[in-house]
This record gives C-alpha cells, structure tokens and sequence, in this order.
C-alpha cells in the first residue's frame, strides 16, 4: 500500500518535472532562459526530491515574475 502511494506521488513528479521542462524552453533565446537553465541544473544536482518539487514551483513563479 505504502508502495502504491509513493509511486502515485512519483508519477505526478514527473508529470510535474515535464510541465517545468517544457515552460522553460519558451524562453530559448532570452535572459530568462539562462535563469531557468541555472534552476534547472540546481534541481538535477539536488539530492532532496521533494524539496526540489517545491524549488520548481517557486521558481516558476520567480520566472513567470521575472519574464
């Protein structure tokens, strides 16, 4: 059961990861994008998933902001 939940939870992290990746690549050719890149990499080194979840929702806010 306990299996089930987390994989739940998985599933819906990457439907979220995917959903960040494809926002960012709106912005290819502008400062944004090197600010989303930065992001980006800081959410691949980071070690804590879901801390890195809530790292990509207040970073897409920051970027929508920003942009």
């Amino acid at each position: 059961m306990n299996y089930q939940i987390k994989r739940k939870v998985s599933n819906n992290t990457i439907t979220k990861w995917k959903l960040f990746l494809n926002f960012t690549n709106f912005y290819e050719t502008t400062e944004c994008n090197q600010f989303a890149k930065r992001k980006l990499r800081y959410f691949v080194d980071s070690t804590n998933f879901m801390m890195t979840l809530k790292m990509i929702m207040a970073s897409r806010i920051k970027i929508l902001f920003y942009c």
